[in-house]
């Protein structure tokens, strides 16, 4: 079924005059169908009426608005009353008096849910109450009748209406402005220009983001939908799944290789080292091939412009997977003016809210991939070489728990008498064997392997402490053997500790963890690519848009700046610049005042700068005799051709004048 705000046209009627041929049923549908016949509309399902009356006419064409109300439709009838012009000032009996523009009578038809009246008094602009100008405005009527004439504006107001008593309103703006003295309307009016267009406080500050909830949903599926995509960016049977999977299988055999190193086989036996070294060269120029691939894929994704069509092919031919854009941008109009009418509804200054849409349009606009060529070098080979010594720049810190094992292996070796006391080396020489073995073993070129001193220096120290106890205990030779065993024990656990760690420390420094860290960083930038490749038509425009609105919000800021600007007044004793100085328009009396209204007052008749003058007055003899003198030959001499503005004055007389004086009529 339609709904009533699904109404297309507001038929518009005025009674004011030509209400007489109204006076049927046919009469008012034939109006009708000539109306929207004229627009190219339909008939309505559900009519609006847009009634321009007089307060007297609601009684006097009562007959017309029961044919409105009675108009055959599918829909219920709305009908909106303009009314124009004061109420008769006196009931019917004339017993009891009622004040001008204070009594309404509406007959009974229009009374109903669906009529509501906007009571606009009179047209004629005037200053106060007591002001009587005649006739009333016809551009005022014109500016409200189309006002009104929009459908939704129709509603809106007919809805309001519904919740005032009577369903009657009257604007009332124009009594409290109109009588507010010249200068305090004229700067409330500037400080409220000044207050909508905002401070320019350059357009490099930060501002707040607005939060992705409150975002409209066009424009937060732009922003947030680049962030869910990207998983799955290679395609299996692709160039890039190929290179990637390619080194990542090289990297995960120098692990196995790294596991078997850290065994004591791989400390007696130079295979696994020569292993793993191989694995990893064979890593670097997998490694280099994928990043080349990148490489080709960043420069391939879009130049300085924003990311096209051909780029995104271009990309799927390395075998990435860019996803379609899901008709995300189908909506960025609406959802930019949803956006604006929310930040103006929080009471946001036009300036601010450009800066919100120049903050959008950073956020939704695509990256072009030249645009991160640049962080190729954060994983290029010198890089991984770079992270790679820093890795292996000193040797692995010993563990405390390894320092005890080694002093209480010494002790517990060294528990003999004379001449057995030897045997109390065996703990210290192991230790350093051990040492001078796994230098050698992680040679680096020339130079061997660091070796920390720590446990040789605990296994020396716990022997000579177990010979000293041995000498003053005199143990027996069986507790002797049981310590050495025991410390050979822990001898074996602790050697086992320090290879393995000087072996994560060696593989370190020959790049397998950097290598795996620039394969992940390659694969984040692949897959930031084509995260900025999705819906890049459409986020581009949607950045275009916002930006353009945002120009818009700051002209029509600077806009609001020059309006809110006081006019400059002429200096005080500046003359002879012009061929009307010798007019005096700040002593002389108004163009418009009367010589009468100067005598009433005592001769103080003349109004000072700002004072609006009384509107309909003519200026006097003396005053005409002045404006109707020609200037001399000086002033010819500087006149200027063209039109030229007079200065400020009167507002009946701001207007462009020619380039000569006027003859006197």
């Amino acid at each position: 079924m339609t709904s009533p705000e699904d109404a297309t046209a507001v038929v518009r009627l005025d009674l004011r005059a030509g209400a007489a041929a109204l006076a049927t049923p046919q009469a008012v549908r034939d109006r009708v169908a000539d109306q929207l016949g004229r627009a190219g509309l339909p008939e309505p399902d559900y009519p609006l009426f847009l009634v321009t009356d007089t307060p007297a006419g609601l009684t006097d064409h009562q007959l017309q608005y029961e044919l409105l109300s009675g108009y055959r439709a599918v829909g219920e009838t709305r009908i909106l009353v303009l009314l124009v012009g004061s109420s008769p000032g006196s009931s019917a009996d004339g017993e009891e008096a009622y004040l001008p523009d204070r009594r309404l009578v509406r007959p009974t038809t229009l009374r109903a849910s669906t009529t509501g009246l906007v009571w606009a008094g009179d047209l004629r602009s005037a200053r106060t109450a007591l002001d009587r100008r005649e006739p009333d405005d016809p551009a005022s009527l014109a500016v409200l009748v189309d006002l009104l004439s929009v459908p939704d504006v129709f509603v809106r107001v007919l809805e309001n209406l519904r919740k005032l008593p009577d369903s009657v309103a009257a604007p009332g703006v124009r009594l409290l402005e109109q009588d507010l003295p010249t200068e305090v309307r004229d700067r409330a009016w500037r400080d409220a220009l000044t207050r909508f267009a905002g401070e320019d406080t350059g357009a490099g500050d930060p501002v707040d983001i607005v939060p992705d909830a409150r975002l409209p949903e066009p424009l937060r599926a732009l922003v947030t939908g680049r962030d869910s995509r990207g998983q799955g960016h290679r395609r299996p049977d692709g160039q890039a799944n190929l290179a990637h999977r390619t080194c990542a299988e090289s990297l995960d055999r120098a692990d196995e290789d790294l596991v078997a190193l850290r065994s004591f086989p791989g400390l007696l036996h130079p295979a696994r080292r020569d292993a793993l070294e191989a694995d990893l060269h064979q890593a670097r120029e997998d490694l280099g091939g994928f990043r080349a691939l990148v490489e080709r894929a960043l420069q391939g994704g879009g130049g300085a412009a924003a990311p096209t069509a051909e780029a995104t092919a271009r990309l799927g031919a390395l075998g990435l997977r860019v996803p379609a854009a899901d008709r995300a941008g189908e909506r960025v109009g609406e959802g930019l003016r949803e956006l604006a009418g929310t930040l103006l509804g929080d009471g946001l200054a036009l300036r601010s809210v450009a800066q919100h849409f120049t903050a959008l349009a950073g956020r939704v606009e695509p990256v072009p991939g030249t645009a991160l060529l640049h962080r190729l070098a954060d994983h290029s080979e010198e890089s991984v070489t770079r992270g790679s010594a820093t890795e292996y720049a000193a040797p692995p810190r010993t563990p405390g728990a390894v320092l005890l094992m080694a002093g209480a292996a010494g002790l517990l070796g060294g528990l003999w008498q004379w001449p057995a006391v030897l045997a109390a080396l065996v703990v210290p020489v192991l230790f350093v064997v051990v040492a001078l073995l796994g230098a050698n073993r992680l040679r680096t070129g020339r130079r061997a392997a660091r070796w920390t001193m720590g446990p040789r220096v605990a296994a020396v120290a716990g022997a000579v402490a177990g010979a000293a106890v041995a000498y003053a205990a005199d143990p027996p030779l069986w507790l002797g053997g049981t310590g050495l065993i025991v410390g050979l024990g822990l001898t074996a656990e602790a050697v086992r500790r320090l290879w393995r760690d000087a072996a994560d420390s060696w593989a370190a420094g020959r790049g397998t963890t950097a290598l795996r860290t620039a394969l992940d960083g390659l694969d984040s930038l692949l897959a930031e690519l084509v995260r900025e490749h999705w819906a890049a038509e459409e986020r581009l425009y949607c950045a275009d848009a916002a930006r353009s609105v945002a120009g818009m919000l700051r002209a029509t800021a600077a806009a609001a700046d020059a309006q809110a600007a006081p006019e400059p007044l002429a200096p005080a004793g500046a003359g002879g610049s012009g061929p009307y100085e010798d007019d005096d328009w700040l002593s002389a009396p108004s163009a418009l005042e009367t010589p009468e209204s100067g005598a009433a007052d005592g001769g103080h008749g003349r109004r000072r700068l700002g004072r609006r003058p009384r509107l309909g007055q003519h200026p006097g003899p003396e005053r005409r005799s002045r404006l109707g003198q020609h200037p001399g030959p000086e002033r010819r001499s500087r006149r200027r051709p063209g039109r030229r503005p007079v200065r400020r004055g009167p507002r009946s007389v701001r207007r462009s004048l020619p380039g000569r004086v006027p003859r006197r009529s």
